[in-house]
């Protein structure tokens, strides 16, 4: 499993100077991400975590000799479907 938080668009301020994520919900997201990492480990998987964007880290990962299988949620609002997209883009210049 891979976790991409791209920090940058997180904290970045939006429209009427509110940010996207504060204190609370950064620290809540943290130890989510955390729990989650330890859980995996237990039954013996790995958390990958990663604060790059989706579109520039996954395609690194896929490797051209081997079989590969990209498994997501489908998302539903715009912010997540244009990065979806972008993922599916950058996976097809590779």
């Amino acid at each position: 499993p891979l976790y991409s938080s791209a920090a940058s668009d997180v904290y970045k301020r939006q429209k009427y100077d509110t940010v996207k994520c504060g204190a609370v919900r950064a620290r809540f997201i943290r130890e989510s991400v955390i729990n989650m990492r330890e859980k995996l480990e237990a039954i013996g998987s790995r958390l990958l975590v990663t604060t790059e964007k989706p579109e520039d880290f996954i395609p690194r990962l896929i490797r051209s000799d081997a079989e590969n299988a990209l498994v997501y949620q489908q998302e539903i609002c715009k912010e997540e479907l244009e990065i979806e997209q972008a993922v599916k883009e950058a996976l097809k210049k590779k």
